[in-house]
């Protein structure tokens, strides 16, 4: 017998971690309560004189604390096969209807590190320590979407109303973006969309860093034709993502001549070190202010569109783009004259921010049960991260506790006429917030200048309160991103968010069929992840109405998939939302409710 067997058996000899019960209970029957620590996957156990106890902790154990009904638990399996397959630190899943309390609401694994002892390598050591709980707050990147769509409705249906025009969301999906008369959004962007155009459709495209531009810089004349409505549904023509817009900084600003660049340099209060660093042998580089989210949007006005807004995209085209909902962050902040949540660097100003009164006044939510805020902008700044969230997870090709380049201190040098950011751009002497010329965590590489688009975190069983008002997803000529939740549709909705470091989706089964891919198994039960791949053949079921799913996980990438640092491996990891929808299909949900068929 081992010594670690021998201290377990004393544990239950001496009376310590046991559940006492009469001999007449049957063990499957016993509940715990709901923030008892499920240490091990074999459940419980008899030992003798009807004392069930925990079997002692195995290498691939991992914790999971909060609630779930026994129908679910099947749930609870695969999210831990999951974890063990891919060795995810973190996970956060909450089931259940119309906002109710939730049928399942739990955290599995730990705050810092891999989820259990096997997972642990001389890279990613096993930490332990504070666990997951039900109402632990995580990143839920373009999740935050659909929160920044339904606060963009109700701001312009306050305008409309102000104007004598029909509140309703057919009319503020019909305004025109960049009308000067409906003032949506700054004079300046509106200038600089509106200035000479390259010919529209048949303008020449040429290569840019991330997405191609206009050729000469020269706005597309097609962005005068797009809606709020284009935005909201993916439908604007916009790439996926916009381009740096550091060297673009000082043109923005106006920034003619060296002294110019020196004063700017000043605002930005760098250290001495730091200045020195940038400065070169020619005395010409300086620190300057991280761009706005309205200089972001000036700057990607060259972009060109790959379709005419409105104009759905080919079956093999991806329509999907954040610097559109970049834009509609914009605008709920122009005309609302608030921010959309707390900014950069700053700790307050959540309960003042739109989505802090979206919360109190829609959903009725004052404060987190875990977090401080429930649903707020996840601070990419070590010192201002809730403490409610986990360290996220990036492999960088060399650990999973990856580290990558700061995107929060530019710095550009004077060359001829203007500030040129290509060294920066190139990763040269990336500052972090904290002045450090060195790498940071994955969860703090983000500019954080478009909280909207995909920085909010979220306590799961608050965000199913949203889902239970609120579409997550919807897009198309009729756009459902934040629309008030009809009683009667059919049809599943879905989305998913994916930022280097977390995962999540939501689902709004609607009564509907829902397909799924079964992950493949192993002789001893266990994923097989190698065998997992979007051609498999589907399985489905239907599933009830009002049912609800929202998840998250502090990992998306690992060793196994990344042939490069800081890739998201889609495939691979969207075998969780798979395994946990294969689950729900097994339930018997009659037993769940009887009413709910």
């Amino acid at each position: 017998m081992s010594i670690r067997h021998s201290l377990f058996l004393l544990a239950v000899v001496s009376g310590l971690s046991t559940i006492a019960c009469s001999a007449e209970t049957d063990p499957s029957e016993v509940v715990l309560p709901s923030d008892t620590i499920l240490e091990a996957q074999g459940g419980v156990g008899l030992l003798g004189g009807g004392v069930i106890v925990a079997p002692p902790p195995s290498l691939t154990a991992i914790p999971a604390v909060g609630s779930v009904h026994p129908q679910l638990e099947a749930v609870d399996d695969a999210v831990r096969a999951f974890m063990r397959a891919t060795c995810t630190g973190a996970v956060s899943v909450a089931v259940g209807f119309g906002g109710k309390a939730p049928l399942l609401a739990r955290g599995y694994g730990y705050k810092s590190g891999p989820p259990n002892q096997a997972c642990g390598s001389a890279g990613d050591p096993f930490v332990g320590g504070a666990k997951i709980g039900p109402n632990t707050a995580f990143r839920i990147g373009s999740n935050s979407k659909a929160i920044t769509a339904a606060i963009t409705r109700i701001v312009l249906k306050q305008k409309l109303a102000n104007l004598g025009r029909p509140a309703t969301d057919a009319e503020l999906e019909s305004l025109r973006v960049f009308d000067d008369r409906l003032d949506l959004v700054s004079p300046a962007l509106r200038r600089a969309v509106s200035g000479p155009t390259g010919g529209g459709a048949g303008a020449v495209c040429v290569s840019g860093p991330v997405s191609p531009v206009m050729a000469n810089g020269l706005p597309d004349s097609r962005w005068r034709d797009m809606t709020v409505g284009h935005l909201l549904g993916h439908r604007s023509g916009l790439p996926r993502s916009g381009n740096p817009v550091t060297s673009k900084l000082a043109t923005i600003r106006g920034i003619n001549s060296m002294a110019q660049l020196h004063a700017e340099s000043l605002l930005v209060g760098a250290p001495a070190a730091a200045r020195s660093a940038v400065a070169g042998p020619n005395n010409t580089g300086r620190f300057i202010r991280a761009a706005t989210l309205e200089e972001y949007l000036i700057g990607n006005v060259d972009l060109c569109l790959e379709r005419a807004p409105g104009a759905a995209p080919a079956p093999t085209e991806d329509a999907y783009s954040n610097i559109g909902y970049a834009i509609l962050q914009h605008i709920a902040e122009h005309v609302s004259g608030r921010p959309l949540s707390a900014e950069l660097g700053q700790a307050g100003g959540h309960d003042t921010s739109l989505i802090g009164q979206f919360l109190q006044t829609r959903l009725g939510i004052t404060k987190g049960a875990d977090s401080a805020e429930g649903i707020y902008f996840s601070q990419p700044i070590e010192d201002l991260r809730d403490a409610s969230e986990p360290k996220y997870r990036g492999w960088d090709g060399t650990s999973q506790n990856g580290q990558f380049f700061d995107l929060k201190r530019p710095w550009c040098n004077w060359v001829g006429n203007r500030c040129d950011g290509s060294a920066w751009d190139s990763n040269d002497r990336r500052f972090s917030w904290d002045w450090a010329n060195a790498k940071v965590g994955v969860s703090y590489s983000n500019e954080g200048i478009a909280s909207g688009v995909g920085l909010l975190a979220a306590e799961m069983p608050l965000y199913l309160r949203f889902m239970a008002k609120y579409w997550v997803s919807g897009s198309g000529s009729v756009p459902l991103y934040g629309r008030e939740r009809a009683p009667n549709s059919s049809a599943p909705r879905w989305h998913i968010g994916e930022l280097t470091g977390s995962h999540s989706t939501v689902a709004q089964f609607n009564g509907g069929f829902v397909e799924y891919i079964p992950v493949p198994r192993k002789a001893n039960g266990e994923l097989d992840l190698a065998k997992f791949n979007a051609n498999l053949k589907t399985k489905g079921c239907y599933l009830p109405m009002k049912l609800d799913l929202a998840l998250a996980a502090n990992q998306v990438n690992d060793a196994v998939c990344t042939p490069t640092a800081g890739l998201i491996c889609s495939e691979r990891y969207m075998a969780l939302r798979d395994v946990v929808k294969e689950a729900l299909c097994s339930v018997d949900w009659k037993k769940v409710d009887a009413q709910l068929f």
